[in-house]
């Protein structure tokens, strides 16, 4: 796997962050193959909003696991716990009162996925544990 480098994970974060939202979900290549017409989304916060929001909103946890996460994971390409940012309501822009940050893994296995139906799921994945 490849090992990215950045002095501030939420560098790393940020930048994913303008590619989603400039190319899609995807990235550059893929949306352009998919989405040809797709409108870019707006972001209204930047790196050290990202950092309030994880430590001092979420306590440094993914918003749906309720663990802790580790923000260098995101320097490690494909790591299922890496940092993400999650928009609550999918397709609208990247605004404050619409993102938290997640695991990776969850960010995907939610996608368009209901949030109160969403937060079920894992309930009932704790109850199985």
């Amino acid at each position: 796997m490849t090992t990215r480098k950045y002095k501030d994970p939420f560098g790393r974060l940020m930048y994913n962050v303008k590619k989603s939202a400039q190319f899609g979900p995807k990235g550059a290549v893929g949306q352009k193959i998919l989405k040809p017409d797709y409108i870019p989304k707006k972001i209204d916060f930047d790196e050290d909003d990202l950092k309030y929001i994880f430590y001092n909103k979420q306590g440094g946890k993914c918003y749906w696991l309720g663990i802790p996460l580790e923000p260098e994971w995101v320097n490690e390409s494909y790591h299922p716990l890496a940092l993400s940012v999650d928009r609550i309501k999918c397709g609208e822009d990247y605004i404050k009162d619409n993102i938290v940050i997640c695991s990776r893994m969850t960010n995907v296995g939610r996608s368009r996925y209901d949030e109160k139906k969403f937060k079920d799921v894992i309930d009932y994945i704790r109850g199985k544990l």
